[in-house]
């Protein structure tokens, strides 16, 4: 199984603040696909204005060599697990974090999709993972 890994950098208070209290029925296929995510709530009309929005295809990608080193320090815990249809959302405890350039940023959830939102070169991921993390400081 080929996967895909996206880290996401937020902080959760952030990201709280912008959840909304419910969201729309959509999906990525149907009648409620991402052709007609526009249709599904007005708030999303630049769904169908936009041309570098999610999914995407990535080419070209390189390995840059400069970037900083991750370093990931996990330990066992229990994880809470929410299907809410689309993806598998896993809660994390306390305790998992990743440093970058010495800076600590903790590890609060991550969710699996599949199958992969973003293709690279035009090919889709049996399935990807985004970790969401929040500033230590």
């Amino acid at each position: 199984m080929r996967f895909a890994l996206v880290a996401l950098m937020s902080v959760a208070s952030l990201a709280a603040a912008q959840t909304p209290a419910h969201t729309p029925d959509w999906n990525y296929q149907g009648r409620n696909g991402a052709q007609l995510w526009s249709r599904v709530d007005p708030a999303w009309k630049v769904c169908s204005e936009g041309h570098a929005q999610a999914p995407i295809n990535i080419r070209g990608a390189r390995l840059n060599k400069k970037l900083s080193e991750l370093s990931f320090h996990t330990i066992a815990a229990p994880l809470t697990l929410e299907n809410n249809g689309r993806t598998i959302v896993a809660r994390t405890a306390p305790g998992n974090y990743v440093t970058i350039d010495n800076v600590r940023y903790d590890l609060v959830e991550f969710d699996l999709h599949h199958p992969a939102e973003p293709a690279v070169q035009g090919k889709l991921s049996d399935m990807e993972v985004h970790l969401r993390f929040q500033s230590a400081e």
